[in-house]
């Protein structure tokens, strides 16, 4: 846990920039709240957004993975196969 407060505050600014990243796609997945195709599509730009800021995180703490990308890439696509599978449901 130490090691996480740590991170956060050695790299404030990019924590920020996921929180305003993750905020800007609530939030226009809330005004888009009766438009579901459009829903369909903020997710999908949102989950892309978190991966490109993890590949850019970690690429500037020069620790970027091919193992680390994955798990950026399955807990995307496990986050939109969730909501999706909720937002489209009969």
């Amino acid at each position: 846990m130490d090691d996480l407060v740590n991170d956060i505050k050695e790299h404030r600014v990019h924590y920020l920039i996921l929180v305003i990243i993750l905020l800007i796609g609530l939030s226009a997945f809330w005004f888009c709240r009766y438009q579901k195709f459009i829903q369909v599509w903020v997710v999908i730009f949102t989950s892309l957004a978190y991966v490109a800021w993890g590949a850019i995180h970690h690429y500037l703490d020069k620790d970027l993975h091919f193992k680390l990308m994955l798990e950026y890439l399955s807990t995307a696509i496990f986050g939109v196969i969730i909501i999706l599978s909720l937002l489209l449901r009969v």
